[in-house]
């Protein structure tokens, strides 16, 4: 999967949860600079649902200490975009 594509599965499934609180009207109007607690409102639960929406999308689960290497307060959405590339490309 390219980068790309991880990106474009990131920003829809963190649109499609937080799109109406944030005011955007497409996920790709979403900036790799939000962090996903200030910019893109999200809290524990959100970056919950969000990360098992990616699941679904690509069909793999994502390992806890995958996604956790970092507080999803400290997350912006380009790291996380980073961190699930990374997971995909060298599992």
């Amino acid at each position: 999967m390219e980068r790309k594509e991880v990106e474009k599965v990131v920003k829809e499934a963190i649109f499609e949860k937080m799109g109406e609180f944030t005011g955007l009207n497409h996920a790709a109007e979403i900036n790799n600079e939000y962090d996903l607690e200030t910019d893109m409102a999200m809290d524990f639960l959100d970056f919950v649902e969000v990360v098992m929406d990616m699941e679904k999308k690509i069909g793999i689960c994502i390992p806890d200490e995958v996604i956790n290497v970092k507080p999803y307060t400290e997350l912006t959405v380009g790291e996380l975009i980073d961190i699930l590339y990374n997971f995909i490309k060298y599992r």
